[in-house]
């Protein structure tokens, strides 16, 4: 009996854990490097005008993390503000911090989601830069982007996910779970006759 009970308890973990959210990878990325850069051009970021990105997800997630190419101009301690926002311009999320300052080569600018956003696949979303101190900070762009050429230019960025099972791995999971506490419960009943 103490065998069968620690059987569907295991067996329940790793249904669990094969329905739990995973990491999925992104869901849209034009930077290269993962970690670092080297800076070669970049798009100031002001308090007027600041370079932005869309892009549409690839897949559905919820969000994890936001590498951005984003550095530090001239060593003032620029405060950038990161805003997500969807379509409808409802912002999804939003960073406050300093960037890493320029070196070659340069750390790209981290940032972990707080509160995890659900983004869809198919919808597009937009990332603005913004700063108090003009001039002080720049979006990265297409030396070390996946879109070359001025004319194609796009502020480095990569967004990460957490996958979301699909309805039809919860209920194979849930099955799984019916059918273990179904033999289990034939088999006590065996046993007590």
């Amino acid at each position: 009996m103490k065998r069968l009970v620690v059987n569907l308890l295991v067996s329940a973990v790793v249904c669990l854990g094969a329905a739990s959210q995973t990491q999925a990878g992104y869901i849209f990325k034009n930077l290269i490097y993962d970690e670092t850069y080297t800076p070669l051009a970049g798009w100031t970021i002001t308090t007027t005008q600041s370079p932005d990105i869309s892009f549409i997800a690839a897949e559905t997630g919820r969000l994890s993390e936001v590498k951005a190419a984003i550095w530090q101009a001239n060593g003032n301690n620029p405060i950038i503000t990161l805003t997500l926002t969807d379509s409808f311009n409802n912002v999804l999320e939003a960073w406050t911090g300093a960037p890493p300052l320029i070196h070659s080569p340069t750390e790209v600018w981290d940032l972990m989601s707080v509160k995890n956003p659900l983004l869809q696949a198919g919808q597009t979303y937009q990332l603005t830069a913004t700063t108090a101190i003009p001039n002080a900070a720049a979006w990265e762009l297409d030396s070390n982007s996946l879109d070359q050429g001025w004319s194609q230019f796009r502020p480095t960025v990569g967004v990460d996910v957490l996958s979301i099972p699909e309805p039809g791995t919860l209920a194979l999971a849930g099955l799984g779970m019916l059918v273990l506490i179904g033999s289990a419960a034939r088999r006590r009943h065996r046993t007590s006759e």
